[in-house]
């Protein structure tokens, strides 16, 4: 009989993540090609993103949809998101 209890599968699609491939954030992990952004489907990078509720966003659309909403100080995103965001804004 096959163990699949060490299995690691893509939050996204549900398929076998092997580890050439795998990208892991926020406790789930993901295929690199399946690391997108909800918005634009643009395929992201560890310095590119941020994970609010469980949902992956670029920079620029994380910003647009809840920053400049005025969402930014009512705490929907965590203290790592903002830290990414500012070292952003930095660069």
């Amino acid at each position: 009989e096959i163990q699949t209890s060490c299995a690691e599968f893509c939050s996204v699609c549900e398929k076998k993540v092997y580890p050439l491939e795998k990208v892991e954030t926020g406790g789930k992990l993901f295929h690199k090609q399946c690391f997108r952004c909800l918005q634009c489907n643009c395929i992201l990078r560890m310095e590119t993103y941020t994970l609010n509720n469980g949902k992956l966003y670029c920079i620029p659309h994380f910003k647009q949809l809840f920053i400049a909403k005025g969402n930014y100080e009512e705490g929907c995103w965590s203290r790592s998101t903002q830290t990414q965001v500012e070292q952003q804004e930095q660069q």
